[in-house]
């Protein structure tokens, strides 16, 4: 009883710990975002919105999934510094070669934008130096970052969150009342939210690890990173573009005004922040070490919490709608029904990534995964394209709902395999 006791106060401090912490960080975050909603105006928005989709696209494509896999691959080794040194650099030497090759795909991705948005080429090229400069910065924090969560340091990880977004968003006040404040210095203050980032989760994690010998070839840690990895890449690549394909679809068939309201509407995803960051956080590192005869419990009372979650923020979106467009701004005031349709959606979003992190977090990754959700996914994209009208916000909407749905079953049929094997394993 005393030890049970003690687990429940440790529980309780972490719980805290994340809600006040992440929560102080995640308010930053909104507030910066939401106060760009009001200060940009909406042509300048909507380029931010496009250069925001592009570099999240480039940002998946440039990791492929080597960084997610490390909570899986040192697991509860988390505390040896020789053991996960070596696999914090067989995950660096994958991502430093595909963001070495990526960054010139970003180039030519940022050329096309430029000549279909009529962007200033000086602009462009501006814009694609710090994104590349920014997606090699995230990946220094991506490996190093699951140092801390399984080490459940997270006043740590909380310290560098919060300074790197206080950072930003006096950047941004300071922009703003010293009237500079232009879609390329809203880009470049998140770059210099990143490094402060990266310098103070390296300041952190210093003894962490050990950098191996220059003359270790690392072979079996790489052959595990890719033996975890490849099965997911054809995922991955999918979900880096279904991720974006809502900002995609309007920017090439609808009106520029409507990539800005698109990308208003996404931060409706913000308020999901602090429960996405209790899966990386605490779900995730608790599950890797669960014990076989406690998994299905263990996924059935997070499941449940989750969708109770869900349930009662689209019914309050549904209510209180007019608490929603308040954040958005009067630009947007007409997006009511639009802004209910999204939270269904990153509803459905959060439960399909929580299924999704747990089968990762046990290893249950499958070369099926990833061909059945493009083949799902991509009926639905045709099916919508042959009965509706693909320039319309609203449908552009029910589409991503679609190919969440079709996602979410896949990502539980993963578990339900994963889960009868391990089960028939033990």
């Amino acid at each position: 009883m005393i030890v049970d006791q003690l687990k429940l106060n440790r529980w309780i401090g972490l719980i805290l710990t994340i809600c006040v912490g992440e929560g102080a960080w995640h308010v930053l975050r909104m507030l910066a975002a939401f106060i760009l909603i009001h200060w940009l105006t909406k042509d300048q928005y909507a380029t931010f919105t496009l250069i925001l989709a592009i570099k999240g696209t480039a940002g998946v494509l440039l990791d492929l999934g080597f960084t997610g896999g490390l909570t899986a691959l040192i697991g509860k080794r988390c505390h040896e510094p020789e053991t996960v040194g070596r696999y914090v650099f067989a995950a660096k030497f994958f991502r430093d070669r595909l963001i070495a090759v990526g960054v010139f795909g970003l180039l030519i991705a940022f050329y096309f934008a430029a000549e279909r948005f009529d962007w200033n080429s000086m602009f462009a090229l501006q814009i694609w130096v710090i994104v590349s400069a920014s997606i090699y910065f995230e990946s220094r924090y991506a490996i190093l970052s699951p140092i801390l969560k399984l080490q459940q340091r997270l006043k740590e990880a909380f310290y560098i969150n919060l300074s790197a977004a206080i950072s930003r968003l006096v950047l941004l006040v300071v922009l703003y009342f010293t009237g500079m404040l232009t879609v390329s210095a809203v880009i470049l203050a998140s770059l210099i939210e990143t490094v402060v980032s990266v310098v103070g989760i390296r300041r952190q994690t210093t003894h962490d690890f050990l950098p191996p010998r220059k003359s270790d070839r690392l072979k079996v840690e790489k052959k595990e990173a890719l033996d975890l990895t490849l099965p997911k890449i054809p995922g991955v690549v999918f979900y880096a573009l279904q991720g974006q394909i809502t900002i995609f679809l309007i920017s090439t068939l609808g009106s520029y005004e409507e990539i800005a309201s698109l990308g208003a509407l996404n931060k409706i995803s913000l308020l999901f922040m602090l429960p996405t960051s209790f899966i990386g956080m605490l779900i995730l590192p608790w599950y890797s070490k669960l014990d076989h005869k406690h998994l299905l419990s263990g996924v059935s009372m997070v499941m449940m919490a989750y969708c109770a979650f869900g349930f009662a923020l689209v019914t309050l979106n549904y209510l209180f709608p007019e608490v929603f467009l308040i954040l958005l701004g009067d630009s947007y005031g007409s997006l009511k029904y639009e802004i209910f349709l999204y939270s269904i959606l990153a509803v459905l979003n959060l439960i399909s990534f929580l299924l999704y992190a747990l089968s990762a977090s046990r290893k249950w990754v499958y070369y099926w995964t990833g061909a059945s959700t493009i083949v799902a996914s991509l009926g639905a994209l045709v099916m919508f394209a042959v009965i509706s009208d693909l320039s319309q916000l609203t449908t552009v909407i029910y589409l991503s709902i679609a190919t969440s749905i079709a996602t979410l079953l896949i990502n539980l049929a993963v578990f339900i395999v994963g889960y009868t094997r391990s089960k028939a394993a033990s």
